[in-house]
């Protein structure tokens, strides 16, 4: 993909490079000529953390929400992966193994969807 600091603008354009395998916020959405551009951020923010500009046809993209944020304890069965971000990617990974917190107790904070699939937020292990 190619990012624009300024939406459409071949002058501002970057590579995408080093900026692949992550997950970002999409705060804004234009449209140039018939195209349309997603304003993307490391923070959930239109302001602070924006990356710049890319094309929608160029991303992978669904739609997050916040279920509930009543505190919960849930208990780690030892499989999977554990992400910074909902629907993280390999740059946004923490835990690669979670065989070794199998049965510890993870304190939820934030029930998040994405897309259909249902992600926790909280505290493992400190």
């Amino acid at each position: 993909a190619t990012i624009f600091k300024e939406v459409g603008d071949a002058s501002t354009s970057f590579s995408s490079k080093g900026y692949e395998n992550a997950v970002y916020y999409i705060k804004k959405e234009a449209v140039v000529e018939g195209t349309t551009y997603y304003l993307i951020s490391t923070l959930p923010s239109s302001v602070n953390g924006v990356v710049g500009w890319v094309k929608a046809s160029e991303l992978a993209y669904h739609n997050h929400s916040t279920v509930g944020d009543n505190p919960k304890g849930l208990y780690i069965k030892g499989t999977g992966k554990a992400y910074s971000k909902a629907w993280g990617g390999s740059k946004d990974l923490v835990y690669s193994d979670m065989s070794k917190y199998a049965g510890q107790e993870f304190k939820v904070n934030l029930t998040e969807k994405v897309g259909n699939n249902t992600w926790y937020r909280g505290t493992l292990n400190g």
